[in-house]
């Protein structure tokens, strides 16, 4: 979710500790059974759902995300791939276009990754990250034994 002031989590709930905000402006998260609730001022102008189906309220009414901002996420893929490694590896990268993360390839999201502009730092240690971008990717390092796959256009294969 993507807005024009600044946004934060509205609830308390166990659903806190899932969601991570990537901006000032930006949240990004994941929920199943549950609800999350967002505070934030200015107007909404992205809502992309990226693996399965949302039901979104605004002010009490359900809206249609398609209606708001762009919704076609990168085409490119990035997985640092910790899984089968002795310990954990942490990495580093920069990219000329945008970046989000992603569930790709059964990844994680996790709240300790963050995404500041076009430069991500994480780690890994027995999951999987990744990210979509697009652009090129302009600076990357990564301390440990984690696996590094670039796909690019990875959405048409």
């Amino acid at each position: 979710i993507t807005v024009d002031g600044a946004i934060e989590l509205a609830s308390t709930d166990e659903p806190a500790t899932e969601a991570t905000t990537v901006s000032g402006t930006t949240v990004q998260s994941s929920v199943t059974d549950e609800t999350q609730t967002f505070r934030f001022s200015g107007e909404l102008t992205d809502i992309t759902v990226t693996d399965g189906e949302a039901a979104v309220m605004l002010d009490g009414e359900q809206i249609d995300p398609s209606e708001y901002g762009d919704q076609e996420l990168p085409p490119h893929a990035l997985v640092i791939d910790g899984v089968d490694t002795d310990g954990p590896s942490t990495y580093s990268f920069e990219v000329d276009g945008t970046v989000v993360k992603s569930t790709y390839q059964d990844a994680s999201i996790d709240d300790g990754d963050v995404i500041d502009g076009t430069t991500v730092r994480g780690a890994v240690y027995n999951w999987i990250d990744a990210y979509w971008f697009d652009g090129d990717i302009t600076d990357f390092r990564l301390c440990g034994d984690a696996s590094v796959d670039v796909q690019h256009n990875a959405r048409d294969q």
